[in-house]
């Protein structure tokens, strides 16, 4: 069916391939990532990709948001510049791994079978499949080994979606891919853009775990006052056209790279001095 066909390319893809307007997920041309840099809202993702109701199969409505879901994963794994397994590749992974499975038995003919199919896989799978070859070459029993990693891979979560009176077997399809993007992006996330050492320096920074930089930055812009409560000359003491951008940032890196935090924080260079035309509390 055209629609199982166009629902695998969202579910393994994330991309939705619809000349005639029918697929279930709309997507909103109109909103480009451009949108993310200047509005920082979640505005993009909420209404990029949407359900339409009217296009959604019946047997599909219980796991309508899981699929909507996973395909958005997706697109965010794209966006953090990492590359997602499409699903031809994914297919020729998922073909090789059942033929190694089938020649195990006999304990030939693996290295061969897996050799001719990863001919078709992206390079991610061909990698996957190199390593089976490797163990099944070596093996010495029928049994295969037990997968040391207990998140899905792209051979493990590609299943060609058919035709079935049974819901559960489109929901259990389903359930293994969003299972995959979810593990995939946590990972892009955790580890590749570091997610937890950014949640650190907003800490130190905005709240105040490292108040050194507050007070020296202050310090630096706001000028001193006196005894008798008379202010100096600081930047932020000028009216608002006569600031300095380029002062303040000079101040914000100086009173950062003293601190005892800014001396170790990865991410010290981020912060950045602007000027706003509204108030922290019209901002809230």
């Amino acid at each position: 069916m055209w629609c199982l066909r166009q629902l695998e390319n969202w579910i393994y893809d994330g991309v939705v391939r619809d000349s005639y307007d029918e697929f279930q997920i709309h997507q909103n041309s109109d909103l480009t990532t451009d949108a993310v840099v200047n509005d920082l809202t979640d505005a993009y993702w909420e209404q990029r990709y949407t359900v339409r109701t009217a296009q959604l199969p019946v047997f599909l409505e219980r796991v309508s948001e899981k699929i909507l879901i996973t395909g958005k994963y997706l697109n965010v794994i794209r966006e953090c510049g990492q590359s997602i397994s499409t699903s031809a590749g994914t297919a020729a992974a998922a073909s090789a791994a059942s033929a190694a499975a089938a020649t195990a038995s006999t304990g030939t003919g693996t290295t061969d079978a897996v050799t001719a199919t990863a001919a078709g896989a992206g390079d991610g799978d061909q990698k996957a499949l190199a390593a089976t070859a490797a163990t099944s070459a070596g093996a010495e029993t029928k049994t295969p080994p037990p997968l040391v990693s207990s998140r899905p891979t792209p051979v493990q979560v590609y299943q060609q979606l058919r035709y079935t009176t049974n819901e559960k077997e489109y929901s259990d399809v389903i359930e293994r891919a969003y299972q995959f993007a979810s593990a995939r992006l946590l990972d892009v996330l955790l580890t590749d853009k570091r997610l937890m050492d950014r949640f650190r320096s907003v800490k130190r920074y905005f709240l105040l775990e490292a108040g050194d930089v507050t007070e020296g930055f202050l310090d630096r812009v706001a000028g001193t006052t006196d005894a008798i409560g008379t202010s100096g000359s600081g930047e932020l003491h000028k009216p608002v056209t006569e600031i300095s951008v380029s002062k303040l940032e000079a101040a914000l890196e100086s009173a950062v790279r003293s601190s005892r935090a800014g001396a170790t924080d990865p991410f010290r260079d981020d912060l950045i001095a602007t000027l706003k035309s509204h108030s922290f509390v019209q901002r809230m």
